[in-house]
């Protein structure tokens, strides 16, 4: 674009242009950036705007010289609530510029604001710049959006009005979530044999979940046009946590612990429990410091091995509200010591031949789940690694027999033959396993899977 120049000659005042309008910017610092967890008070937010309309080539006037301005503002997403202040802006080496002369301000009826200003050089002497125009007072914004500022700049030259500048929107206000969920770092900690009480490193406690914290938004954050920022915890007074599993999780047993906060609510289920957080584990999940997630009492309880969860549902302070709950997020899981065996080519669904899976335990104490995964087959049903648990235990001194054709059904799969692993949670010193082949003639077959024998 050309550069603009007013040229006047002091004496006559006469003046002349040269060239189209200049793309202007709009000076205002980075847009105040309002929390959308903000309640939207009863006739908006109303709060001052402070910005301005610098020309991308200023314009000199000369000594003595002046110049009349008409200059528009206008709002989007937001409307001016009573008349801004619209002053020019110089500078250069004349320090006698003389700003707003005639400035009265007029609402238009789309909302625009457009003030007539002329601008006064008033050394005979020295030329000086004007820089453009700002804006300063209050707005009203009624819904959650972005708040734009545009600008138009024309001067008068005699009877004709001319464009001189221009600025586009610019965004001045936007609304966006301050707090977009909660983390952790879900970790594993293993159930020792013989009774699956006692954690690796015969700790009383295992740690699972580490790191339980808020996710923030990056950048300032404001609850309204005027006030001071604000953080996590001016919005959230309070959170109360749900700890959940699968059949099995226990949590009616378990004596769980979030940072500091120890107590289960009333009412826990096998599959549910829920833990109101004090005030010090809320802060340090609120300002990054980071909780843990534990079981308190895992040297006491027979554990079963599950994943666990856990689902925050916040406590808004006044003036605030926002997503009912958070989660669910992973909090570690509970793994246990055991047996395996692998039962290659297993007979399953097939006509000639019949097959037993045979494990015997040769203990004391009754062994636990007892859980059959399928690692491949040549049906064409039931995916791989489809897993099954066939018994509660295995009592002591015991056996427990499985033919192929349970199996299959369990499984769901119309495979003749398959392989498979076998888990015991029990200690394998004292479990044996052996498969049993019976064809079509009677003859019978037999393969050690490991460990003791004669069982």
């Amino acid at each position: 674009m050309t550069k603009k120049l007013l040229l006047a000659a002091a004496a006559v005042g006469v003046m002349a242009f040269a060239g189209a309008a200049n793309a202007g910017n709009i000076t205002t610092a980075a847009p105040r950036v309002i929390a959308s967890e903000a309640a939207l008070p009863t006739g908006g937010f109303i709060g001052t705007i402070a910005s301005g309309t610098k020309m991308t080539n200023p314009v000199t006037i000369p000594a003595g010289a002046s110049a009349t301005y008409t200059v528009k503002y206008t709002l989007t997403g937001a409307t001016f609530d009573g008349a801004p202040s619209i002053a020019s802006v110089g500078t250069g080496a004349n320090a006698s510029l003389v700003n707003g002369q005639g400035g009265t301000v007029y609402i238009q009826t789309d909302g625009s604001a457009v003030a007539i200003i002329t601008v006064e050089n008033g050394d005979a002497t020295l030329s000086s710049v004007l820089d453009g125009f700002t804006v300063n007072g209050a707005i009203k914004v009624a819904a959650k959006g972005a708040v734009k500022l545009s600008s138009e700049i024309s001067v008068a030259n005699g009877s004709l009005t001319l464009p001189i500048d221009n600025a586009a929107a610019t965004p001045v206000v936007e609304f966006k979530p301050m707090l977009t969920g909660f983390t952790a770092v879900a970790g594993s900690a293993e159930a020792k044999l013989p009774n699956y009480i006692e954690f690796a490193g015969n700790a009383t406690g295992a740690q699972l979940a580490s790191g339980l914290e808020v996710e923030v938004a990056a950048g300032t954050f404001y609850k309204d046009l005027n006030g001071a920022a604000i953080d996590a915890e001016d919005v959230i007074e309070g959170l109360t946590a749900t700890v959940s599993g699968p059949a099995g999780a226990q949590l009616d047993k378990l004596d769980l612990a979030i940072g500091s906060s120890t107590t289960v609510e009333a009412g826990a289920t096998d599959t549910s429990a829920v833990i109101e957080l004090n005030a010090s584990t809320v802060s340090d999940i609120l300002d990054g410091t980071g909780v843990n997630f534990a079981i308190d009492n895992a040297d006491e309880v027979t554990l079963n091995g599950v994943a666990y969860a856990i689902t925050l549902a916040p406590d808004y302070a006044t003036g605030f509200s926002a997503a009912t709950s958070y989660g669910p997020i992973a909090a570690g899981e509970v793994t246990l010591e055991g047996t395996n065996f692998m039962a290659p080519w297993f007979v399953l669904n097939n006509p000639n031949n019949s097959g037993t899976l045979r494990l015997g335990n040769n203990g004391t104490a009754a062994t636990g789940p007892v859980f059959v995964t399928l690692k491949a087959h040549n049906g064409t049903a039931a995916p791989t690694n489809v897993r099954v648990k066939v018994a509660d235990s295995i009592a002591a001194n015991g056996v427990l027999e499985v033919t192929g054709g349970t199996l299959a059904n369990l499984m769901g799969t119309t495979a003749q033959n398959g392989d498979l692993q076998v888990t015991i949670q029990g200690d394998g010193n004292v479990i044996s396993g052996k498969v049993r082949i019976r064809n079509v003639s009677g003859a019978t077959f037999e393969q050690s899977l490991g460990n003791i024998g004669g069982n």
